[in-house]
């Protein structure tokens, strides 16, 4: 689903101008990446958590130059999805 998709599909629900829904959205991202800056995980009910961690550096092969490389720290954006939310997809998936 495209981020046009997502706010005519959110504009329709919550029956408010596909502009007003769309700054929402932006807000909401601008909010959570704010406070993923700040290191602190965002959880929202029904969909996950959403928080940041470091990852250390580590050995890498460049398959390029054929040798080992040192690859630096990097803080990565990880998700949990909540329990509601694995246990709808574990059921889809034993229909399957």
């Amino acid at each position: 689903m495209t981020q046009k998709e997502v706010i005519e599909y959110m504009a329709d629900r919550l029956e408010k101008s596909k502009a007003e829904t769309r700054r929402i959205l932006l807000q909401i991202s601008g909010l959570i990446t704010q406070i993923l800056d700040k290191d602190k995980s965002v959880y929202l009910p029904g969909l996950g958590t959403f928080k940041t961690r470091l990852r250390k550096k580590r050995k890498s092969y460049n398959p390029q130059k054929k040798q080992m490389m040192m690859l630096p720290p990097k803080r990565v954006l990880t998700y949990k999805p909540s329990k509601p939310l694995q246990k709808h997809f574990q059921e889809k998936d034993s229909e399957i």
